[in-house]
């Protein structure tokens, strides 16, 4: 990946965090694969990802707009000219006046269709997700735990980037998430920009628990036809031995869930020492209760 596409804002030490199912787990260390989800398939849990205020609509809309009165200025312009100095007949000038009219048409509705476009662009957008944190978080287990039984890759930045080894990492990109109130009357157009970016960076303040952080790219697919694109997942190749630092499993899983992920990583040949059993709900010997 290249460095101009990894964000200044988390250090390369930061520990991330991938909170999941055991058969998410298990999907991963056997295609040694990362998993990208395009930003539509979130509508059921944040309908508003993939969008952006309408601070930062507007203006889109009215770059978008200047463009379309320019053009329509130019073409009023050659249609005058072509038609004023023609020594055609008047058939054919006829003829031209009408294919000019078409074409004014076409850019007037150039500003609907370019925010069509950028729409149908962001869903196609497929991002891998990561929670920034020093330590575990007790919300994250509970948010992507299945019954209690969940699992939690634990990595840090560096080797999340160095991990990748698929040739579209170069159009890769990993970035923190930046949260705002998009109902906010406040919010300028500059404040919707993320390293760079807008979309998919942007989430409610509402999801700020989650600490996020992302890698993510437009399939290579998307670009031929942005128009009439569909969203689908992508699998990005990586090096699940420089990836994983340790595996946690969730403080909320009894018996036989513990022993049975330890086997299964086992048979995956990820050492004993990587894999944890979370101590977060366990208090310690030296800690005291006070009633």
């Amino acid at each position: 990946m290249k460095a101009k596409n990894v964000t200044k804002n988390i250090h390369k030490s930061q520990k991330l965090w991938r909170y999941m199912t055991l058969d998410r787990l298990i999907n991963l260390l056997d295609t040694k694969k990362l998993f990208f989800t395009p930003t539509k398939f979130y509508a059921s849990t944040d309908p508003f990802e993939g969008l952006i205020p309408k601070s930062a609509l507007d203006a889109i809309a009215g770059v978008l707009s200047k463009s379309q009165s320019e053009m329509i200025e130019s073409i009023d312009k050659v249609r005058n000219h072509a038609l004023l100095n023609s020594p055609y007949s008047d058939e054919i000038k006829s003829e031209a006046a009408s294919r000019f009219d078409e074409i004014r048409e076409q850019a007037k509705s150039h500003t609907l269709k370019m925010e069509s476009i950028y729409f149908n662009i962001m869903s196609c957008v497929v991002v891998n997700c990561w929670h920034t944190n020093n330590s575990e978080s007790e919300a994250m287990w509970k948010l992507y735990s299945d019954s209690h039984k969940g699992i939690a890759i634990q990595t840090t930045a560096e080797s999340l980037i160095e991990s990748v080894i698929d040739p579209k990492a170069d159009r890769m990109f990993f970035s923190e998430i930046k949260y705002i109130d998009f109902d906010s009357p406040d919010i300028k157009p500059g404040d919707c920009v993320v390293n760079g970016n807008i979309g998919p960076l942007l989430k409610r303040t509402a999801f700020q628990h989650e600490n996020e952080a992302r890698l993510y790219f437009l399939p290579e697919k998307q670009y031929t036809n942005v128009e009439e694109a569909k969203p689908s997942p992508e699998l990005i190749d990586v090096d699940i031995n420089k990836l994983i630092h340790k595996v946690f499993i969730s403080p909320y899983a009894s018996e036989p869930f513990p022993s049975s992920v330890r086997c299964v990583l086992k048979m995956f040949g990820i050492p004993e020492e990587k894999i944890i059993t979370s101590s977060l709900l366990t208090p310690g010997n030296h800690l005291t209760r006070m009633f």
